[in-house]
């Protein structure tokens, strides 16, 4: 049985003292009837709240978007987007990795997985919180168009249309 009410008054209602008329109204001195509308209603707009974000972020297509931003649209990581990209999806999977992995991470000796990782650095693609601590992703401003295109679209984002 639902109560019929404003979205705004659920919270309120389920403070409302139980109904003495109506057995189905829970035991306590509180509506029993109003607090499983207001968590039924709670639980609904999260569950559409979290289906929507989805949605913007799609989740499923970052790692082909991250791609396209360092082969194609970071003209200073474009000649070696290939393997930067490789440090940004280890980093995007795991978490973090630490530095000493980026020559294993890229396929190269230990001097080219240095520059690429400072390179993915210097661009502002990878960060740590310090010189020598794991690296993780990094989601600067320059990145958002690309990487979250329906959470900022570009005519919002640049005001160009």
């Amino acid at each position: 049985m639902r109560i019929n009410i404003r979205e705004d008054q659920r919270l309120a209602n389920a403070d409302q003292t139980r109904s003495s008329s109506n057995a189905d109204d829970g035991r306590g001195h509180l509506s029993e009837r109003a607090l499983w509308d207001f968590c039924e209603f709670t639980l609904r707009t999260m569950v559409d709240q979290i289906t929507f974000m989805e949605q913007l972020l799609d989740f499923d297509g970052l790692e082909r978007r991250i791609e396209h931003y360092v082969r194609v649209v970071d003209t200073q990581v474009a000649p070696e987007g290939k393997r930067v990209f490789l440090l940004l999806s280890d980093a995007l999977l795991r978490g973090e990795f630490p530095r000493g992995e980026a020559s294993r991470i890229v396929g190269a000796s230990d001097r080219t997985g240095r520059s690429i990782l400072t390179l993915a650095i210097e661009a502002g693609l990878l960060v740590s919180d310090t010189p020598k601590a794991a690296v993780r992703l990094s989601l600067p401003a320059k990145v958002h168009e690309t990487y979250f295109p329906q959470l900022f679209p570009t005519n919002q984002v640049t005001g160009t249309t």
